[in-house]
């Protein structure tokens, strides 16, 4: 149940199947490297909130072939075409001998490379760390978005702009179980960095107005 929460924040689901890369390529970077968590402070959770931060060079909307650039890649991976046009490239790579840095790139169209893909979400599992919910609010401020009820469940999710967080209760207490930043994205994982201004989308897909409203995009 807790890592099927955490997928909430770090990873979105794949309605295809999954092809796993169990390519031969030597450890790169941060592949088997001991992932140090950003530092919970004032500044990088206020740039996290804005989607703005940066993790070793690492950003929302770069392409994944940028990603591998600045920090290696992983034999850890996976990734799917969407021939339905319902989700269209995506694909999710791990870092670290924990496993604690989970990254999400997608495109609205399946026929894009992966290695075209945007990044739509920078995730990092805390679960080993004992950072409570009281702690983690000091620097976030009161959620924007709510998940799950507090005196009900077992498991939460709160967002505070675009920092997702999933927490989950240990020993009595709120405990930061992950989090994410996450683009914004629709019901089914479509997103903005998807498409490009002036891109043309495949036959039958269109875009939530919401998405084009709130950038100031037009989508063809």
């Amino acid at each position: 149940m807790k890592k099927l929460l955490a997928a909430t924040i770090i990873m979105t689901s794949l309605v295809s199947p999954v092809v796993m890369n169990q390519s031969a390529e030597a450890a790169t970077k941060l592949e088997k490297k001991t992932i140090v968590l950003p530092k919970i402070n004032q500044t990088n959770i206020n740039q996290m909130k804005k989607g703005t931060y940066s993790y070793h060079g690492v950003r929302l909307g770069m392409t994944k072939k940028q990603v591998e650039e600045k920090i290696g890649k992983t034999k850890l991976a996976m990734g799917s075409h969407d021939k339905d046009d319902i989700i269209g490239t995506s694909y999710t790579t791990v870092y670290g001998k924990s496993e604690r840095l989970w990254l999400n790139f997608y495109d609205i169209n399946y026929k894009t490379k992966y290695n075209d893909a945007k990044l739509a979400t920078i995730g990092f599992r805390t679960d080993d760390k004992y950072i409570t919910k009281k702690e983690f609010e000091k620097y976030t401020g009161k959620a924007t978005e709510y998940e799950g009820n507090m005196k009900k469940d077992k498991e939460i999710v709160r967002k505070y702009g675009k920092l997702h967080v999933a927490y989950w209760k240990q020993k009595g207490k709120w405990v930061v179980y992950s989090y994410g930043i996450v683009s914004p994205m629709n019901e089914v994982g479509m997103h903005e960095y998807g498409y490009k201004e002036g891109r043309k989308l495949p036959a039958g897909v269109k875009l939530p107005k919401w998405i084009t409203e709130d950038n100031g995009v037009e989508y063809q």
